[in-house]
């Protein structure tokens, strides 16, 4: 009932804000000029802009709405890596168990992005050069964005024939979620609310963003794709090591105002 009588106020608000734009704007016309083709004409403005006005007001009752407390909302700020389940082979796996020892790279993959001729060969790089120190790395695909077309056991495949990538545990190619929007898997709800990009942005701007967690699975920094991984190295031995990071340097700052830029054009 609470709800009901809240849309009822906000639609009596919109009709009254869109009658005191009409009648304002009519009594404006009336004194502002004798000719009646420009009253008209000032006339019909003046209802659509009143209309505006009042479509304005009716368009802000979904978010209102959507502010009412619910249960998705709750649970959805309590995902740990304690309780996500990622989905792999079509089984969940507890988040726990694909973490590394040591730490953890967390990455939106797309095979369908042209993206990836670059983007693969540096991440195959980082397995083999940091797996064996206890790095692991995690691929999540998705259909948003560029459209992947292959069921996951094919797109797993083809991330190892074409690149060499998935070998389990250290290099892991999850089942295809969705990572943007009210629909996205709970491991980036974890991921993009613990660390908004430089630019503060949380969601997903662009494929083959990545997240450097630590080995409890705390993400301790965020890279644009534009930032090679072997330019991050410092990072990733820091973590490895148990140390913490060192500042983010200029080349990082102006590598996320591109990707700002390029996720603007895209």
């Amino acid at each position: 009932m609470g709800m009901k009588l809240i849309c009822v106020q906000i639609l009596f608000l919109a009709l009254k804000v869109g009658s005191f734009h009409l009648g304002h704007r009519n009594r404006i016309c009336m004194s502002d000029t004798n000719e009646s083709t420009q009253n008209g004409g000032l006339f019909r403005i003046s209802r659509r802009n009143a209309l505006k006005n009042s479509l304005f007001t009716f368009s802000l009752l979904p978010a209102l709405i959507s502010n009412e407390p619910s249960l998705a909302n709750e649970v959805s700020d309590e995902y740990t890596v304690e309780n996500i389940l990622l989905p792999f082979n079509g089984k969940q796996i507890p988040f726990e168990k694909l973490l590394g020892p040591n730490g953890t790279l967390v990455i939106n993959g797309k095979l369908d992005d042209p993206a990836a001729l670059q983007q693969m060969p540096d991440i195959v790089s980082a397995v083999r050069t940091y797996g064996k120190d206890g790095l692991h790395v995690i691929i999540v695909p998705t259909d948003q964005g560029y459209f992947e077309a292959d069921e996951d056991r094919v797109v797993k495949i083809k991330f190892y024939q074409f690149y060499g990538f998935g070998q389990y545990p250290t290099a892991v190619v999850l089942d295809k979620v969705d990572i943007v929007g009210n629909t996205a898997h709970p491991l980036y709800k974890y991921l993009c609310r613990g660390l908004k990009n430089p630019n503060g942005v949380s969601r997903i701007t662009l494929n083959f963003e990545k997240f450097l967690l630590d080995k409890n699975g705390l993400p301790v920094r965020r890279y644009p794709r534009q930032l090679p991984l072997n330019q991050v190295k410092d990072d990733i031995l820091a973590v490895i090591n148990g140390k913490d990071l060192p500042e983010p340097n200029k080349a990082y700052i102006n590598l996320w105002a591109k990707a700002k830029a390029e996720a603007e054009r895209s």
